[in-house]
């Protein structure tokens, strides 16, 4: 879990503060693709790809609404961090 490590982010490591990047270089404390030498050779391809994805949803739906809205979020830890139920959402397609 180096992403949520209280001595290297502090006590509140687990909390939503994307404010806590406002002032920080990117180093090696987010290792999603490694770095130096044995950076992944994708990881501009998987950068660009997930940008134009995004974009090409962001021109197509305008709204999302959540199917469960009731239901507890729960986490699976693991090697990554992930949704511990089944993501259910219903994106709501723009009218043109």
């Amino acid at each position: 879990m180096q992403h949520r490590r209280e001595d290297v982010w502090g006590k509140d490591s687990g909390d939503f503060k994307p404010e806590r990047w406002e002032a920080r270089r990117s180093g090696w404390e987010y290792l999603p693709f490694n770095g130096g030498p044995r950076i992944c050779i994708g990881q501009q391809f998987a950068l660009t790809e997930a940008g134009y994805v995004l974009v090409c949803m962001l021109q197509r739906f305008d709204g999302l609404e959540d199917v469960h809205a009731d239901q507890r979020i729960r986490w699976d830890l693991a090697l990554v961090s992930a949704p511990g139920d089944t993501v259910t959402v219903r994106l709501l397609e723009a009218s043109r």
